[in-house]
C-alpha cells in the first residue's frame, strides 16, 4: 500500500501539489544530526521506497519522488532509528510508524500534537504546526527501541504544562524483561537541526 494513502492524519500535507525540494537534496544535511552519511540515508530512502513507504520518483523532474516534507523526513528518522542494519529496514518500520499511544494515555492523543501514532507525532513536530526554538527552556528528547515497536517522546518545560510529558507509542503495554534492551535517542539539538531543514525546505518551495 502506498506511503501516502497508508498513514492517516497527514495525509493531506503529503498529498498537497507544492514543489518542495527533493528528500534526496537535503540528506546532506540530514546525516550529521542522525549519525550517518549522506549515502547511507540515500539507500535507507531507497528501502522505504522499494517497501512502499516512500513514494518512488514519476519523471525525470528533480522535485519527483520523495520530498523533504515533515512526514517523509520523520518516516526517514524512524528508518534510522529503528535499526543500524540496512537489511532489516522492513515491516518493523511500518509497525513502529503506525505505533499507536500506549500506557496512561491510551486511546487518547499526543497532548503536545494531538496526534495518534508514533509517524503522525513526529511529523507534527517537525512541521510549522508545533513551535520549537532554541530560544526557549522547551526541550523533546525521542527515543526508539530497536527490539520492538516502540517509541517514546519526552516533552520538558512545555509552555502551559506544570510538569514534563512522557508519551509512549506501542503495540503493547506490556515491556520485555527477559531480553537485552537496545535504544536509539535523537536528543533535542538533534531535532531541533533536523527541524530547521525542513523549515527551509518548506520556505525554498516554488
Amino acid at each position: 500500500m502506498h506511503f501516502q494513502a497508508f498513514f492517516g492524519t497527514f495525509t493531506q500535507l503529503s498529498a498537497e501539489k507544492t514543489l518542495l525540494p527533493s528528500l534526496t537534496s537535503v540528506l546532506p544535511e540530514l546525516a550529521p544530526s542522525l549519525g550517518l552519511t549522506s549515502q547511507a540515508l540515500y539507500e535507507r530512502a531507497r528501502a522505504l521506497i522499494r517497501l512502499e513507504l516512500l513514494p518512488s520518483a514519476e519523471g525525470r523532474g528533480r522535485r519527483s519522488g520523495a520530498q523533504a516534507e515533515p512526514a517523509h523526513i520523520a518516516l526517514l528518522i524512524i528508518a534510522v532509528m529503528a535499526t543500524d542494519n540496512l537489511s532489516e529496514i522492513d515491516g518493523r518500520v511500518r509497525r513502529l510508524a503506525q505505533a499507536k499511544i500506549i500506557g496512561k494515555q491510551r486511546a487518547s492523543r499526543c497532548p503536545i500534537t494531538d496526534a495518534t501514532n508514533f509517524h503522525d507525532a513526529l511529523t507534527a513536530l517537525l512541521s510549522d504546526k508545533v513551535s520549537v526554538s532554541r530560544d526557549t527552556d522547551t526541550l523533546i528528547e525521542i527515543s526508539v527501541s530497536r527490539f520492538e515497536p516502540k517509541a517514546w517522546i519526552e516533552y520538558f518545560a512545555w509552555p502551559g504544562l506544570k510538569e514534563p510529558v512522557h508519551t509512549e507509542f506501542g503495540e503493547t503495554d506490556q515491556r520485555r524483561f527477559d531480553v537485552l534492551s537496545v535504544s536509539s535517542e535523537l536528543p533535542h539539538g538533534a531535532f531541533l537541526a533536523i527541524k530547521e531543514i525542513a523549515s527551509r525546505a518548506r520556505e525554498s518551495k516554488l
